[in-house]
């Protein structure tokens, strides 16, 4: 029951990001063809495909329920853009269950755009800036102080083994 209410908590945020990153890319003229999409058509959309994916998921595993989604995915783009994320934002969840990493990564970019905060990068953005160990730069911003919270995308394995080799204790 908690793993299904935190799976949909998740959701939801992918959802309002994907509704953030949308309406962020709209420029004026776009936004006045395509509106933005609205919480409301989100929720609708979700509560449908979980209500259908209750239904699923009681006569089958994670591997039926996937198979359910893409049987469903053409229906849901056929409706618009909300309905689309919501689906996306549903296959990039169950993905990474089964261990189809590339799936979920192809479905995050259909659920929340491929650009971050709603625009392309500049070129010169990081000018100034040098790589160095991401590992050595935690340990550094973490000197002193009691607790650190690493996010992490659930469908990006690295970022989970970038949090187990952080560790202080193993």
């Amino acid at each position: 029951m908690s793993r299904n209410l935190l799976v949909n908590s998740w959701l939801i945020y992918a959802l309002c990001f994907s509704l953030l990153a949308v309406s962020a890319q709209q420029t004026r003229e776009t936004a006045e063809k395509n509106p933005p999409l609205t919480f409301e058509e989100l929720r609708k959309d979700v509560q449908e495909i979980d209500k259908r994916a209750l239904a699923v998921r009681e006569r089958g595993n994670v591997l039926t329920l996937l198979d359910a989604f893409r049987a469903w995915e053409a229906e849901y783009t056929a409706r618009g853009a909300a309905a689309r994320s919501a689906i996306a934002a549903r296959i990039l969840t169950v993905a990474p269950e089964v261990g189809d990493y590339a799936e979920a990564l192809r479905y995050a970019d259909l659920a929340c755009g491929t650009t971050a905060m709603g625009r392309l990068a500049a070129a010169g953005e990081l000018e100034g800036y040098k790589p160095v160990d991401a590992l050595e730069a935690l340990a550094r911003a973490a000197a002193g102080v009691q607790l650190v919270m690493i996010n992490e995308a659930h469908h990006v394995p690295q970022h989970r083994a970038f949090a187990i080799a952080s560790r202080s204790d193993g």
